[in-house]
C-alpha cells in the first residue's frame, strides 16, 4: 500500500509533474490517503485532461460529507469521460457529488465502470445512473451481493436502467457468480422494453456450474433483436468452460447473435 498526500511529493518531482499535464488517463489502485479530497485535487490540477479516471481499493484516514467535497472543489475535471469507481464507504461521498453534477460535469460522462459490494453503497448507484443517462453509451456494473429475495419477481429492484435511453454496450465482465447471474437477470428486465439502442451486451465467466438458461432468457426478451453477445475469456484457457457456454445459449447461437472474444 502506498500512502501520497501532496506535501510528501517534493518540490522536484511536482516540477517534473507539470510535463504530465498531456496524461489522459488515472489509475488509483490500493492508495491510502488522509481525504478523499486531497486525492481528487491532486488528480484534477496535476492532470487537467484527464479523460479516464480510475480508483479502486481506497482506503482514506478522515471521512469526509459530499456537501464538503462539493463545496469545496466544484466543476473539476471538465474533460473526464470514463469514471471507474469501486462503490465503498470511503469513495460514496465522489458518487453522490456526482449525481449532483458537480465536481464533474456529468453531461460529459458516456462511460461508468462501476463495482458494488454492499447494501449501504447500492442506494446511491441509481442517482447517478439517473444523472448520466442523457449521455451514457457504456456501463460496466459489477454487483456483488446476495440474498434469497433477490429471486422474488415483485421485488423493485435497484439499480433500474429503465432510464438508460441511449445506452449501447453493457458490460458484465467480472468474476461471475450465481449471485452476480441473478442481478444481471433482474438488470436486464428493467430495460426490456426501454432501450432499443443497445448494441452488444459483454459478458465474462470463469465457472460452468450456472444457470445459462436463466440469463439467455432475459437476453432474449430484449427489444433489440439484432443485439450481440459477446462472450469474452477472462482468465487462462478453459476448454471445458468454453465447450459448457457454447451448449448453453443455443437459441441465441442459432440467430447468430452471439460471439466468442479471446478463447483461441
Amino acid at each position: 500500500m502506498v500512502s501520497i498526500t501532496l506535501n510528501m511529493i517534493p518540490h522536484e518531482v511536482k516540477i517534473q509533474m507539470e510535463n504530465l499535464t498531456k496524461v489522459k488517463t488515472l489509475i488509483w489502485n490500493q492508495v491510502i490517503v488522509d481525504r478523499l479530497d486531497q486525492l481528487l485535487l491532486f488528480s484534477a490540477d496535476t492532470f487537467p485532461n484527464l479523460q479516464t479516471l480510475s480508483i479502486e481499493h481506497l482506503r482514506v484516514n478522515a471521512a469526509l460529507s459530499y456537501q464538503s467535497l462539493s463545496y469545496s472543489y466544484p466543476n473539476q475535471f471538465a474533460s473526464l469521460r470514463m469514471l471507474s469507481l469501486e462503490v465503498e464507504k470511503s469513495t460514496m461521498p465522489l458518487l453522490s457529488a456526482l449525481s449532483s453534477n458537480v465536481i464533474v460535469p456529468v453531461e460529459n460522462i458516456d462511460t461508468l465502470d462501476l463495482w458494488i459490494t454492499g447494501w449501504t453503497t447500492l442506494g446511491c448507484l441509481d442517482s447517478i445512473l439517473k444523472a448520466t443517462a442523457p449521455t451514457l453509451r457504456v456501463l460496466q456494473l459489477h454487483v456483488n451481493i446476495y440474498d434469497s429475495f433477490l429471486d422474488d419477481p415483485g421485488f423493485e429492484l435497484v439499480p433500474s436502467l429503465r432510464q438508460m435511453a441511449n445506452l449501447k454496450s453493457l458490460r458484465f465482465m467480472r468474476y461471475l457468480s450465481r449471485g452476480q447471474l441473478i442481478w444481471m437477470r433482474n438488470i436486464l428486465r428493467t430495460m426490456s422494453c426501454a432501450i432499443c439502442s443497445l448494441e452488444s451486451i459483454h459478458l465474462g465467466f470463469s465457472q460452468a456450474d450456472l444457470d445459462f438458461a436463466l440469463l439467455e432468457h432475459a437476453i432474449l426478451e430484449q427489444k433489440t433483436p439484432n443485439i450481440k453477445v459477446i462472450i469474452e475469456r477472462v482468465e487462462q484457457r478453459n476448454p471445458e468452460l468454453l465447450d459448457a457456454l457454447k451448449q448453453s445459449f443455443l437459441e441465441l447461437s442459432r440467430r447468430g447473435q452471439i460471439h466468442f472474444v479471446g478463447w483461441d
